[in-house]
């Protein structure tokens, strides 16, 4: 009896270890995903304005206020003053488009028209309509620690948030993403085949071909894992770039063979070769523990029957790796997806989805469409990872 209470404990708490750090976070991020950014009609903003202002000192809220009235630019006044007569229902006999000059006069002409009374009623609110229209940034700023970060990021735009799939539906539409979302597949295809070729190749040396200095060469091949990804890019850079020690120090400068300018690492060329560098340990330690448990006899069986190398190799050797050589594709392809670090390097303005979504998150600050690139790049590698498990399980 005791011994079931504690197995059932250990399965509640690493289904709740799997809620809370996995289904938790993708839940959020798919959430945010359909959250639809809509720009504030003026009465919004102004609203919103005036619950932002509240978090400010009476005494320092009018002081700021006065002072940024006072100093708008001719231009802001008159889109103040229009701004401030539309939210009154009063009418302007001027296009919004229209030319300075006749917007203006048109807006003197209506403050004209009012009564004394209903002019300094809207002359009173222009300060706040002039904040509301053009100082959401300056008043968000000094509120960090009292207004929720997305609430404030929000207010900054001018925008609120509905449900809907518009983050998605700009996926497809819009060209760099979509574009993005191009390279990033065709950079993951590429290097995860380069990656699982020589991850295999290298495996079978050490572990079928006996190869001299097995274990140097292992080293050398796991060396990767303990450093930073971006250190190998960078190490290219150094080597290759344009500037790089071979080819400009030696190709260019010394031997006069290329122009290192246009000769060298950048484009994607060199983040394929920063990738199958990265990428190379994780798949190989997954192939060469699947070689490592595989029954030599069955290749020595192949062999004494007459089997050719190759026939040994296409026919046994490689149809009992299948599975690790699969699961090590998926792996080199999803890490690819999802890194930004060699593409920023020397990829020399070659965009990736990861690097579009760390620019949205940390440059323009767009949430929901961050999510919904997010879940795009989690869909490759996740369809990829099902089909082989169902191909894996049936030649099972």
């Amino acid at each position: 009896m005791r011994r079931g209470v504690g197995a059932w404990s250990l399965v509640a708490l690493v289904a709740g270890g799997l809620a809370v750090f996995i289904a938790a976070p993708i839940l959020a991020v798919m959430v945010a995903s359909f959250e639809t950014p809509r720009r504030l009609e003026r009465g919004e903003r102004v609203a919103a304005t005036t619950t932002m202002l509240e978090h400010v000192p009476e005494a320092e809220r009018e002081r700021r206020l006065r002072g940024w009235w006072q100093r708008a630019r001719p231009n802001e006044r008159i889109e103040t003053r229009r701004a401030a007569l539309d939210l009154a229902g009063e009418s302007v006999a001027a296009r919004a488009d229209d030319r300075y000059e006749v917007q203006a006069r048109a807006v003197d002409a209506a403050f004209e028209r009012l009564t004394p009374v209903r002019r300094a009623e809207i002359e009173a609110r222009l300060p706040l309509v002039n904040a509301a229209l053009h100082k959401r940034v300056l008043i968000a700023d000094g509120l960090e620690h009292a207004v929720p970060a997305a609430e404030l990021a929000a207010f900054r735009l001018g925008q609120s948030t509905t449900m809907g799939v518009a983050t998605y539906a700009r996926l497809a539409v819009d060209g760099r993403l979509r574009a993005a979302m191009l390279n990033a597949l065709l950079l993951a295809a590429t290097s995860a085949s380069l990656v699982t070729a020589l991850a295999f190749a290298l495996a079978y040396a050490i572990q079928r071909a006996r190869v001299p200095g097995a274990q140097a060469i292992r080293a050398v091949a796991l060396l990767p894992l303990v450093s930073p990804p971006v250190l190998v890019a960078f190490a290219l850079l150094l080597l290759f770039g344009r500037q790089g020690l071979v080819t400009f120090g030696l190709l260019d400068q010394t031997l006069g063979l290329v122009d290192a300018n246009s000769f060298n690492i950048y484009g994607f060329g060199g983040i394929v070769a920063a990738q199958v560098i990265g990428l190379l340990p994780p798949a190989y330690v997954v192939i060469d523990n699947a070689l490592a448990r595989q029954d030599g006899a069955l290749e020595e069986a192949a062999v004494s029957g007459g089997a050719s190398f190759a026939d040994v190799l296409r026919h046994v050797t490689v149809p009992m790796a299948a599975p690790a050589l699969a699961r090590a594709f998926i792996i080199a392809f999803v890490l690819s997806m999802t890194d930004f670090g060699n593409p920023e390097v020397v990829g020399q303005g070659y965009p990736v989805l990861a690097g579009e979504i760390y620019g949205m998150i940390i440059g323009t600050r767009e949430f929901p469409q961050a999510a919904a690139a997010c879940l795009s790049l989690l869909g490759p590698g996740l369809a990829l990872y099902l089909q082989a498990e169902r191909i894996i399980d049936r030649r099972r």
